[in-house]
């Protein structure tokens, strides 16, 4: 390992996009990370809010971090760029409007030194919603995380609790392919199954991460696509087992996933479903809420009925 002191360990990757309220507390878990030398690098894509003066901001105050702008052209296309950039041995994925806890940084840097076998490091999510109301905690084991992106079948694929919550080798990074921009969505998942052909995913119990659920999210907006991308996923991994490459497949999610896509009003019903079924989960009576909010574009659907009822006794 390099002695010099300008060496970095970590490069540290996230996507920016109208960020403004979220902006400085995301920064700030990542800059009080200590025991790491790191870069941040920041990829504003086309903001439109006043999170491009903030960055600008908090950069003239902290070296570490480095801007990076482009036209708004979606997640995937600002972490290619911003990976490329990437001077660390190691990168590690951060969201915006998301916490990485103190640790996180140290610990995941030293798994990967110490398991020369390793490619990828996943931590623990705490998920919690945009109103601040804690929803679930999310573990897998190492052996669930490795089995989970070797699947036999499509309802064996899983990944890592949450996109930012993994560091892994730059090198293993390239060598796999990188992100591929077809994916305009589970841009994560397919990278995580082309990795662990390299080498093992050692998943951490620890709680390290704190993600929001927000209704805007592509999880929430975007849940048919996202199923849609699983199930293509998979056909690459079966296609490159079988032929070595997934050429043909790829062609396939690139005409599938880059059509246009609006999110409606049933996407923020499903988010107010979900987010209530988790807070039913915890005993929350906030539940009512959003289960209430879901009835108003689904008056009859009884699956909303039955858990509103049931929040109430």
């Amino acid at each position: 390992m390099p002695n010099s002191a300008n060496h970095i360990d970590v490069s540290v990757v996230m996507s920016v996009y109208n960020e403004q309220d979220t902006l400085r507390a995301t920064v700030d878990s990542v800059l009080n990370q200590e025991g790491v030398r790191f870069e941040f690098i920041i990829i504003d894509d086309g903001s439109t809010d006043a999170s491009v003066n903030i960055l600008k901001e908090i950069a003239r105050l902290d070296p570490r971090i480095r801007i990076l702008r482009q036209d708004n052209q979606g997640i995937t296309k600002a972490l290619i760029k911003g990976c490329r950039h990437a001077e660390g041995e190691f990168i590690a994925r951060q969201d915006a409007g998301d916490i990485s806890l103190p640790g996180r940084l140290k610990t995941q840097l030293s798994i990967l030194r110490s398991q020369r076998g390793a490619v990828l490091c996943s931590t623990g999510t705490q998920y919690f919603s945009e109103l601040g109301e804690r929803l679930m905690e999310a573990t897998i084991s190492s052996h669930q995380a490795n089995a989970g992106l070797r699947p036999n079948t499509l309802d064996d694929l899983i990944g890592p609790t949450h996109h930012g919550c993994v560091m892994f080798r730059k090198q293993a990074y390239f060598e796999c392919g990188q992100y591929r921009a077809e994916f305009k969505v589970a841009q994560d998942l397919d990278l995580w199954t082309r990795m662990i052909e390299l080498g093992l995913h050692v998943a951490l119990p620890d709680m390290f991460y704190q993600a929001v659920l927000r209704p805007n999210a592509i999880s929430s907006t975007h849940r048919d696509r996202q199923e849609r991308a699983r199930r293509l996923i998979f056909q690459c991994i079966k296609q490159r087992a079988d032929l070595g490459t997934d050429a043909s497949a790829l062609q396939v999610v690139a005409n599938e996933l880059t059509k246009p896509f609006t999110a409606t009003g049933q996407s923020a019903t499903e988010y107010d479903y979900f987010i209530g079924s988790l807070l039913l989960q915890t005993g929350s009576k906030n539940c009512r809420a959003y289960f209430k909010r879901a009835l108003v574009n689904r008056p009859f659907d009884l699956k909303v009925w039955f858990k509103l009822i049931k929040a109430y006794f």
